[in-house]
């Protein structure tokens, strides 16, 4: 009914502005009270964000060198392709494909041509060579990125877990003594905002 309806809205309202009003009021006792306990939920968060984050950066670190040693695996395993061929080729006398085809001898079974087909099809060219470089240069520079984060983290880790922070601004300041401000900026790694979330929901 009519009357029902609006009584129910009455109440909606009501209920509005009290739920406006206690937020104004949690909002005046968190910051007053309630900054220290966020410091500590924080700094219990940044504690095991770090832990985590080192076993990950570990296990990341295995994986970029892992596959690091496939990439030069799967180099080296073309290079001998393209070296064997050659010394077959060596082996009739050949020094390499130009000498061949500059020489005036029969090869009347084709043996020597599908040799030279061989190399012709695993040679490496200059492009192939350059994206080896550039991609060997990637996993270093990343694996670098990755070692510094890890010895940040582990040096960080002792520091934090002594510390004693009543503010957010003391746990930045143990990490900007210790030059490692960047690990803030690194949500993968650290997030307040995860941290907090996660505890309060």
């Amino acid at each position: 009914s009519r009357p029902v309806m609006r009584a129910l809205g009455c109440l909606d309202r009501a209920l509005e502005k009290v739920m406006t009003l206690f937020g104004n009021v949690k909002k005046q006792i968190d910051q007053k009270y309630r900054l220290p306990k966020f410091a500590k939920v924080i700094l219990s968060g940044v504690k095991s964000e770090m832990l985590a984050s080192i076993s990950f950066v570990e296990a990341h670190l295995e994986l970029q060198n892992k596959e690091l040693n496939e990439e030069k695996g799967i180099w080296n395993e073309r290079l001998a392709r393209v070296d064997a061929l050659y010394k077959k080729l060596n082996s009739y006398g050949y020094k390499n494909r130009k000498d061949y085809f500059d020489s005036a001898e029969d090869d009347p079974d084709l043996e020597l041509i599908d040799i030279i087909g061989d190399i012709n099809r695993a040679a490496i060219t200059p492009e192939a060579q350059e994206d080896y470089s550039n991609t060997l240069n990637t996993y270093y520079e990343e694996i670098r990125a990755s070692e510094k984060v890890l010895s940040a983290l582990k040096k960080m880790s002792p520091i934090v877990s002594s510390l004693r922070a009543s503010s957010i601004e003391d746990i930045e300041k143990a990490f900007s003594e210790n030059e490692c401000s960047y690990l803030l900026n690194m949500p993968n790694i650290i997030s307040f905002e995860r941290i907090l979330n996660d505890h309060y929901g």
